[in-house]
């Protein structure tokens, strides 16, 4: 469909491939990501959620992005009130970090941190 009409119509993934750099890869699931942490930065914490738990979902996702989306997560829904589902999202967010060695992640992780009790659950304690 897509090389007659120019739109893909039937149910296969949408995926972005540049012929000149083949080794990156943009998806769907990446896009919802992306746009998830753009809301959080925007402060548009519900939107974030919605977005970011659509991307783990759909699952595929790198070590880092899936860690990032779950760092992401967690902070979207500790500004939401919702400090015990932030604490699973930073927990498995550092997990994945840790496993990776993502010191960025985990610095970011420590600094996320806003409250005291959710404090402790993100650094891990």
């Amino acid at each position: 469909d897509r090389d007659v009409t120019g739109v893909q119509t039937c149910a296969l993934p949408i995926y972005f491939v540049h012929p000149a750099l083949p080794f990156i890869r943009f998806d769907m699931t990446d896009l919802l990501r992306q746009r998830g942490h753009d809301h959080l930065v925007m402060h548009e914490n519900e939107a974030a959620i919605e977005d970011l738990e659509q991307s783990l979902n759909a699952g595929d996702h790198s070590s880092r992005a899936e860690a990032g989306a779950h760092a992401d997560l967690a902070s979207a829904l500790l500004s939401t009130g919702q400090p015990t589902a932030a604490e699973a999202h930073a927990r498995l967010a550092r997990q994945i970090a840790t496993r990776i060695g993502s010191l960025r992640l985990t610095s970011r992780l420590d600094r996320t941190a806003a409250e005291p009790a959710a404090a402790d659950a993100i650094r891990g304690r």
